[in-house]
C-alpha cells in the first residue's frame, strides 16, 4: 500500500516528533542563530559537497535498517518504497568513500515504525 505524501508526512513527521527528535537534537549540537541553513531532500547525495560553504557541514537524518529491528525494517521497506535505504555502516561508508568525516548524533526508533540515524558529515580537505 503506497501512502499519499500528506499521509506519509503525517505519520513520519508529526510536529511534536519533529520538535523533540529533530529541532532539539540539532540545537544541542549546533549554534544556528544568524546562520544560513538549507533544508532539502538530497536524493542520492550528488549535491552534498558541491553546495557546501568552505568548512560547512551536512546534517543527515535517514531511515536506517537494523538487524535488531526486523519489524521496523519491514515497515520501511514496504511503505517508504526507498531503494537506497541502508544500515548505519552503509550510510557512514558512503560518506567516507566520498571523503567526508562523520559523527553520529543520535539513533532512535520513530513511532515504533522504523529506525532513524542522525549524523553530521564534513568534507575532508
Amino acid at each position: 500500500m503506497e501512502l499519499t505524501p500528506h499521509m506519509y508526512h503525517w505519520i513520519v513527521r508529526p510536529p511534536w516528533w519533529t520538535k523533540r527528535y529533530i529541532h532539539n537534537v540539532i540545537n544541542l549540537h549546533f549554534h544556528l542563530k544568524d546562520k544560513v541553513v538549507l533544508d532539502f531532500g538530497a536524493g542520492v547525495g550528488s549535491n552534498f559537497r558541491r553546495i557546501l560553504k568552505p568548512h560547512g557541514s551536512v546534517i543527515v537524518m535517514e531511515p536506517c535498517l537494523s538487524e535488531k529491528s526486523q519489524a521496523q525494517d519491514w515497515f520501511m521497506k514496504d511503505f517508504d518504497k526507498g531503494q537506497y535505504i541502508r544500515n548505519e555502516q552503509g550510510y557512514l561508508d558512503m560518506f567516507h568513500n566520498h571523503r567526508f568525516e562523520t559523527d553520529v548524533l543520535s539513533r532512535f526508533k520513530k513511532l515504533f515504525l522504523y529506525n532513524e540515524l542522525f549524523f553530521t558529515a564534513r568534507p575532508t580537505h
